[in-house]
């Protein structure tokens, strides 16, 4: 079996961030982190060959993806900060019950 063509993988990428995408309104706490990861895989893989969709269109979806990933950098960096309030929290009322 042959391997993929690079359209293919940057196909299956894009169909794989699109899947995590609608996860993003969930309980689930790795749905942010999913969802970037997938973004940072189809750049990557736009950036392995900006030759075949012309370097121009090429950079304009890696400059997109970039600002999809800074904007859910911050989504996820404000899920870190309440996790690790969460857990103070938690210290805290573990430790007024031993007292």
């Amino acid at each position: 079996m042959l391997p993929p063509s690079p359209a293919e993988r940057a196909l299956e990428l894009l169909k794989r961030a699109r899947k995590k995408a609608r996860r993003l309104g969930s309980e689930d706490p790795e749905a942010v982190h999913d969802f970037r990861t997938s973004l940072r895989r189809l750049r990557a893989q736009l950036g392995l060959h900006r030759g075949l969709l012309g370097r121009r269109s090429s950079k304009r979806l890696r400059r997109e993806l970039g600002r999809l990933v800074r904007a859910t950098g911050r989504a996820r960096d404000a899920l870190a900060g309440r996790a690790l309030l969460e857990g103070e929290r938690g210290r805290e009322e573990r430790a007024l019950r031993l007292v």
